[in-house]
């Protein structure tokens, strides 16, 4: 029992949080560095990150990382892919994220694409952004206003002025 009673403070302690500052943001609940990220389902990874640092907010339930690469394995029909920014913010209980200062997504089937910022949606396996995008693929190469990328079935669609251009095969 000595140790239920020692334990007891110590919990609620734990799960008091400070105050926000006024007007401002409330300070994390957690900040970490050198950050590796390991998601499953069972025996199945569903996604691996590295991040320089990540600070949690328990109380909004959000985070915020710096420097971040996360990659989602796929399988034979999907591929997988890799998102990379140098800033990241989002909520994990929607499996929502905003990426931005330079957003890069690759596929394991040739895509590169660069943007200024990207919405990430783990649920719906997508990136979706409303700022241009420069992609580069096997055999083409696409600018674009606005895009959908939906990795998980490989169905990219650009909106806005959309120019492409193919290669010719060598």
């Amino acid at each position: 029992m000595p140790s239920i009673r020692l334990l007891l403070p110590v919990l609620l302690f734990a799960a008091c949080s400070r105050p926000a500052p006024p007007g401002g943001t409330p300070p994390p609940t957690v900040a970490l560095k050198d950050v590796r990220i390991v998601r499953s389902e069972g025996s199945q990874v569903t996604l691996t990150g590295n991040l320089d640092e990540l600070s949690f907010r328990r109380t909004a339930g959000t985070y915020d990382g710096r420097n971040a690469r996360f990659r989602v394995p796929g399988n034979a029909q999907t591929g997988s892919y890799e998102v990379s920014a140098p800033v990241f913010s989002g909520t994990p209980s929607e499996e929502r994220a905003e990426g931005s200062g330079g957003v890069t997504l690759r596929t394991d089937r040739g895509l590169t694409a660069r943007t200024p910022g990207a919405a990430l949606d783990g649920k719906a396996g997508a990136v979706t952004g409303e700022q241009t995008i420069t992609a580069r693929g096997p055999g083409y190469a696409l600018d674009a206003d606005a895009f959908r990328l939906s990795v998980a079935g490989e169905t990219h669609e650009f909106r806005g002025r959309v120019t492409t251009s193919l290669e010719a095969k060598k």
